[in-house]
């Protein structure tokens, strides 16, 4: 059975690769897509409830092709 108190990872490559990729080892820094995943939720959650109003008056029109019964 592994010991699984002295399990370590090898990390090799460029020096700078390296050191970022330490420092999310780490977790010192947040990838891109943790913050864009957290601020996508608080904007759907700010329309859900209200808070988030057009500042313009925008008609959308449907495309009628899409539109027509029957199609799938």
């Amino acid at each position: 059975m592994p010991n699984w108190c002295v399990n370590r990872r090898c990390v090799t490559g460029l020096k700078e690769n390296v050191s970022e990729v330490r420092t999310l080892m780490r977790g010192e820094v947040c990838p891109a897509y943790v913050r864009a995943e957290s601020e996508g939720i608080q904007l759907f959650l700010a329309g859900c409830a209200g808070l988030l109003r057009p500042v313009t008056d925008k008609t959308c029109y449907r495309l009628q092709s899409l539109c027509l019964p029957g199609n799938t």
